[in-house]
């Protein structure tokens, strides 16, 4: 099992944003994480791997990847934040909110992530990538 600490990022489901999302750990109770907020929208919870109603591999345990599979991770090609962001003006990046709409190649600030770049559109869901790393965040929520 990988090691978790409070402060580290871990994708599970959000009980507000009704979506798998990109959380803090806020407290963890052995190796199980048992409280998280989520990035997005900044609702405090319970920890979730998945969806409710959805099968976990290992009920009572937190799951290593975050409810993703260990190769859908490995298969996603990586970005260079650098490159995306060349001969750009950074301030023109438009303010990232739930209720927004972004289109590819577009430029967004997060208020925790700070200045990314939209990489893909899932409908409900964007592909963005920051000098972190790449998230998934919600969008055309009402």
């Amino acid at each position: 099992m990988r090691n978790r600490s409070v402060g580290q990022n871990v994708d599970g489901w959000c009980t507000k944003c009704k979506l798998t999302l990109a959380h803090t750990i806020e407290a963890i109770v052995g190796e199980r994480i048992t409280r998280v907020h989520c990035n997005t929208c900044g609702a405090q919870h319970a920890w979730r791997a998945s969806m409710p109603g959805t099968a976990v591999k290992s009920r009572g345990r937190a799951s290593t990847s975050g409810g993703r599979r260990p190769a859908a991770r490995a298969a996603a090609p990586q970005l260079d934040y650098d490159a995306l962001v060349r001969n750009r003006d950074g301030t023109s990046g438009r303010p990232y909110s739930v209720h927004g709409t972004f289109r590819l190649d577009e430029l967004l600030v997060h208020p925790s992530f700070g200045l990314g770049v939209v990489t893909g559109d899932r409908g409900d869901k964007i592909d963005v990538v920051f000098r972190e790393g790449a998230r998934t965040l919600a969008q055309k929520r009402a």
